[in-house]
């Protein structure tokens, strides 16, 4: 029931309180609108408050759970208040502040929804009464977690936050990815499109399957060697910078136009998270220089845009070769379940963040449930519950120890877990050959090297030209990433 009160000049329109825990209850705040601009809410603090924040629009209604354009975490009282200041917004008589309060006390969470606040008067603080709630016994206990989702909204602690079962493929919560990959991180030797052949739901499982360019309509072999790409509008480039590097591409000379065609999902657009659970129920892809794309890629691109600086978070990983060993003699096929954290482009690199889990059969011959967890401390991979990899804190400490010119700024008087402190959205694809992930001079079946060097710019055209090696090991949807379901917990 929608209930107005009237203060003076203030009017406050309080259409839900929601309480959560018993011991506690969020006190009456106070807002202060300032002239010329500027305003501040505050609460009295309260020994066992760790955490205050704000979230607000302007004469906006504000949907449950947005975070809205004016939020702020405060970790610390001031003067025995906890307080959201804003010292730019510039208010009129007649204006809305919709705003929500979450609190942090002890370890149960607390929040008033639905509070709509209008601006009478200027420089006076008022205070904000809170109904009682109506019935005590039916609160619900909360208890706190790190985990916030969609940019900073919060969530309590071992919830469920995302789920996909794949009943359907869900255009508002999958984009379909329209890019040809950048020769700044891996170059895959293939582009991403949006055709229902590459990516599709049967039966309770989404498929995304490679297929050759050559075998679309209006191309052919010398449309691979001098044709041209150009997917304009439909382009979801990483960046409006450069992005002709992921939109267009000609072909002439050493470079060809890639010549697979695979799918990549993500949840840029309507799922991110920082800090959490991802566990994938799925089939890996199996065939030669296949690799499954199973990922968590930062949202914001905080300290860059090219060669892995923001870090990638790869669920699980393998070769999609039945049989590979590298130069050294060592087995790296399927057989070898790798979990792993990319932050260079450079295959040393690669490997000084890699665990790896054996098996007798290939990763890619059965449905598997792979899981990472990733909190502020640490990064584990699982594979049907059993934890085979941890990654601490400090990636590169000291920086120049691992040889990377970008690992400084990750050191700059930042969280000790980046750049694995900022939201991230889940990909899911398969990949094809690239610069980063296959070692110069393995070995696959009866000795076969592989057929390009990861320094040669003519790379994709000599896999290319190695077709009737490795296409015939793409056994149909044997070599698609299978996927059954997809969730996310926060910790």
């Amino acid at each position: 029931m929608l209930q107005l009160h009237r203060l003076g000049t203030v009017c406050v329109i309080i259409t839900s309180c929601i309480y959560i825990g018993a011991a506690y209850r969020i006190p009456s705040p106070t807002i202060e609108v300032t002239e010329p601009s500027g305003f501040k809410l505050s609460i009295p603090d309260d020994n066992g408050i760790v955490l205050f924040a704000f979230h607000g629009k302007i004469n906006e209604n504000l949907a449950q759970n947005e975070m809205g354009n004016l939020h702020e975490d405060i970790q610390e009282p001031v003067d025995g208040k906890w307080t959201y200041e804003n010292r730019t917004v510039r208010l009129k008589k007649g204006d809305k502040i919709h705003y929500w309060i979450y609190v942090q006390h002890g370890r149960l969470a607390f929040r008033l929804d639905n509070q709509i606040f209008e601006v009478t008067e200027f420089n006076k603080p008022t205070l904000i009464p809170i109904p009682e709630p109506e019935s005590i016994p039916d609160r619900t206990q909360c208890e706190y977690s790190r985990t916030t989702i969609k940019g900073g909204e919060h969530v309590c602690k071992n919830t469920l936050v995302f789920e996909e079962k794949f009943d359907d493929l869900k255009n508002d919560v999958w984009q379909k990815e329209v890019k040809f990959p950048k020769d700044t991180e891996d170059a895959e030797f293939c582009s991403y499109q949006e055709g229902q052949e590459n990516s599709f739901v049967r039966n309770g499982t989404l498929f995304i399957v490679p297929t050759l360019q050559v075998n679309a309509e209006g191309f052919n072999e010398t449309v691979i060697r001098r044709g041209k790409i150009d997917f304009g509008r439909r382009c979801t480039p990483s960046t409006i910078i450069n992005n002709d590097i992921e939109c267009v591409r000609q072909a002439g000379g050493r470079q060809i136009i890639p010549p697979v065609v695979s799918a990549q999902l993500t949840t840029k657009n309507s799922f991110k998270f920082k800090y959490g659970k991802i566990v994938v129920r799925a089939k890996l892809p199996t065939g030669d220089w296949l690799f499954p794309q199973i990922f968590l890629k930062s949202s914001q691109n905080v300290f860059g845009d090219d060669n892995f600086v923001n870090g990638l978070m790869r669920v699980c990983f393998i070769h999609g070769n039945e049989e590979l060993t590298s130069v050294d003699g060592r087995e790296i096929d399927g057989h070898y379940l790798r979990g792993m954290l990319v932050l260079d482009r450079g295959h040393t690199n690669r490997e000084r963040w890699m665990k790896t889990e054996s098996s007798q059969r290939h990763w890619g011959s059965d449905f598997h449930e792979y899981t990472l967890t990733w909190s502020e401390e640490m990064i584990t991979m699982a594979v049907d519950g059993k934890i085979y990899a941890h990654f601490r804190e400090k990636f590169c400490d000291p920086p120049e120890s691992c040889g990377i010119a970008h690992a400084a700024a990750w050191e700059a008087g930042l969280p000790p877990m980046a750049p694995f402190d900022q939201d991230v959205h889940i990909v899911l694809g398969v990949g094809v050959g690239g610069l980063g992930d296959f070692p110069e001079d393995c070995v696959t079946t009866k000795g076969h090297k592989k057929p390009w060097k990861n320094t040669d710019p003519r790379a994709e055209r000599n896999f290319y030209m190695d077709k009737d090696s490795w296409y015939p090991t793409w056994n149909g949807e044997e070599a698609a990433l299978q996927v059954d379901w997809v969730r996310v917990y926060a910790l």
